[in-house]
């Protein structure tokens, strides 16, 4: 059985700094991803941007010589909502979501996935 599209298997903090950098720059390329996430260019191009592109987390467009990745409407929606728990916490409270943010991340999708 296929379990390469089940959120559950592949949400790790990796996936949502990449949505993070890919929502603040709007524009970046899987070169400059892979440095601001510290991941090598191999992994982010044949794991993390596959799986966000199944998601319809970001769409992906060649400029010159360089893939280049955008948030697509829904990519946007779960950045501003990553975003807004950001600045609504206060120290302790980021502590509790860095610990707990995969759950909710994965609850998120699987309710994305169902409509």
């Amino acid at each position: 059985m296929d379990t390469s599209n089940q959120p559950e298997r592949i949400i790790t903090d990796t996936v949502i700094k990449a949505i993070m950098n890919i929502g603040y720059e709007k524009e970046i390329s899987l070169s400059q991803l892979s440095r601001n996430i510290d991941i090598t260019y191999t992994h982010v191009q044949k794991k993390i941007v596959p799986k966000l592109l199944v998601w319809g987390i970001v769409k992906d467009e060649w400029k010159g010589r360089e893939r280049v990745l955008t948030l697509t409407p829904r990519g946007f929606q779960i950045f501003k909502r990553l975003q807004e728990i950001g600045e609504l916490l206060d120290e302790k409270q980021k502590q509790w979501v860095k610990q707990n943010l995969k759950k909710e991340t994965i609850f998120l999708l699987k309710l994305e996935q169902e409509r």
